[in-house]
């Protein structure tokens, strides 16, 4: 309801919609035939459709959804449905987008960034592989006390 969720909803159909026509006409080979220029045309698209998709994600849960977490009081289980465990799984993501990107050279300072991000995308990892296992009481330390010192020295060393 609202223009908000006019909004989302016509983002999400509208990609679908295109990018389903895209995928036609580059299966059948077409976009010779066009009258266009299609790599600017699928260009374009990706990065409205990138865009606008972002634009929707943020705005349909502030207006929406209340509660982004569905984690319970005391539930130590439901750590990944909080805000600071989907800013773990999101860290998760960046990391992989970099490692993605990344052209490997010699140079002292960019190996040292690599092993930041390194060292803390594989804690990150176990952190979210724990929580999803069940297997957060088998880390000898509270978990909130165990990512907060995690956090610290993250934070420290991505400031390197």
């Amino acid at each position: 309801g609202g223009s908000y969720g006019t909004w989302c909803m016509f983002t999400w159909c509208f990609c679908f919609a295109v990018t389903l026509l895209v995928l036609l006409v580059e299966l059948l080979e077409l976009y010779p035939k066009l009258p266009l220029s299609w790599d600017d045309f699928t260009s374009a698209f990706s990065m409205l459709a990138a865009l606008m998709v972002f634009t929707s994600s943020v705005v349909f849960p502030s207006t929406f959804i209340k509660r982004l977490s569905r984690a319970k009081p005391g539930d130590i289980s439901s750590f990944l449905s909080t805000v600071p465990g989907l800013l773990k799984v999101f860290e998760a993501y960046v990391a992989c987008l970099i490692f993605s990107l990344l052209e490997y050279q010699s140079e002292p300072g960019l190996q040292w960034c690599v092993a930041v991000y390194s060292i803390c995308f594989i804690i990150t990892l176990l952190i979210i592989i724990f929580t999803i296992g069940r297997c957060l009481a088998y880390i000898p330390c509270p978990l909130d006390k165990m990512l907060v010192g995690y956090n610290t020295l993250a934070l420290l060393m991505y400031i390197t």
